[in-house]
């Protein structure tokens, strides 16, 4: 059996990753691949052209409202929303050293 294919918007350890193990647990997908798309755009087109099977992205921010780029993809794509789940996102800062740490 093939693997389910879900593209996302977004990179490992995005929002949107988040978001589709969440959805896989749920709809208790076992056998499933995650291609990080990074864009909307993307993930719409590959889901357009049966490229991927499923396709999660962020559609609203608590802090920002309506997310712009999604509501550009949205407008040249054709698509079918199964589901929704509402995550924060967590932020972090980082650095590839230790520089002037103060606590």
């Amino acid at each position: 059996m093939k693997p389910i294919r879900i593209g996302i918007q977004g990179d490992r350890g995005s929002t949107n990753e988040r978001a589709c193990v969440y959805f896989a647990e749920k709809y208790s997908w076992q056998n499933y691949r995650i291609q990080y798309l990074i864009s909307t755009e993307k993930v719409l087109s590959k889901l357009n052209n049966h490229s991927i099977d499923y396709g999660t992205f962020a559609w609203e921010s608590s802090r920002e409202g309506l997310v712009e780029e999604t509501q550009e993809a949205i407008k040249k794509h054709k698509y079918q929303k199964i589901d929704e789940v509402k995550l924060q996102m967590d932020h972090v800062l980082l650095s590839r050293e230790l520089i002037g740490y103060c606590p």
